[in-house]
């Protein structure tokens, strides 16, 4: 399974490349913009698309060349960790609450992830690392952010329907409303976490500001008024004073599994 890591501006600061053992080193494919592919020096697969494009755009031409195929789709600012199972199970499995995820780790979680797939999900995701933990394994039909693991084969099966670049950021939310409201499952890990190094330079911030981030997250608030509620405003560092969004995640799994079921009905008629 490839690991697609789109970065900006960011060549000599690859947070997840290097805290992945070495071993998924060699699943890694950089999506680079042109005017930065002659500084990158990794001996990694590369994907070259257009300068100026944004997120949005690189994360459509990612799901175009992935095809059918899985795949895992990282930002470039991550850090994996082990949560401890004690926290489900009550018995521990490691000294201390985590650890950073090792190469036995990776292979477990991407067998377990599989699995997931398998079973019908169309992404598996991570819970951050700071946020406490859930008390159980997985928690299903929830948001989630940063990284992900996808089953391209179910998303092939609308890829042509959804305007995958509606929001200039914060697309991750809006594909994943996407997915729910089309009966799709997705799955977040609460043992396999991360830590996301958000609001940091490079990446989005080289065009991303408050007034675009509360525009282009108000687009959801438009397109999906059943499921995204605006909520107040928090004060981010690196960007300022941004609104909340409220997320009705279930709801749009709901609505998909009863248009799924009508349309099953009305496709026996």
């Amino acid at each position: 399974m490839k690991i697609y890591i789109p970065t900006l501006g960011r060549v000599d600061n690859q947070i997840t490349f290097d805290n992945l053992p070495d071993k998924h080193k060699e699943q890694v494919v950089f999506v680079v913009q042109e005017h930065e592919r002659p500084k990158h020096k990794r001996d990694v697969e590369y994907m070259v698309v257009g300068d100026n494009i944004g997120l949005s755009e690189t994360r459509r031409q990612i799901f175009y060349v992935v095809g059918k195929n899985r795949f895992s789709l990282y930002d470039d600012d991550l850090v994996f960790y082990r949560r401890n199972i004690k926290y489900t199970t009550g018995s521990s499995d490691m000294e201390g609450s985590k650890r950073k995820m090792t190469e036995s780790d990776f292979d477990e979680m991407y067998d377990t992830f599989n699995g997931w797939l398998d079973d019908g999900y169309i992404q598996c995701g991570h819970r951050e690392t700071s946020l406490p933990p859930l008390g159980k394994l997985h928690h299903d039909n929830v948001g989630m952010f940063s990284g992900f693991t996808m089953n391209g084969e179910l998303i092939s099966k609308f890829i042509d329907d959804v305007d995958w670049t509606y929001t200039y950021v914060g697309q991750d939310s809006m594909w994943q409303i996407e997915f729910l409201s089309r009966g799709n499952k997705i799955r977040m890990s609460d043992i396999f976490t991360q830590k996301s190094e958000w609001w940091q330079e490079g990446g989005c911030s080289k065009y991303r500001d408050a007034n675009m981030y509360n525009e282009e997250h108000r687009k959801l608030v438009k397109k999906y008024p059943e499921f995204v509620q605006e909520s107040g405003s928090v004060t981010r560092k690196n960007i300022g004073e941004i609104i909340s969004l409220k997320y009705r995640w279930r709801d749009a799994y709901k609505y998909g599994q009863r248009n799924s079921l009508e349309g099953f009905f009305e496709e026996t008629k």
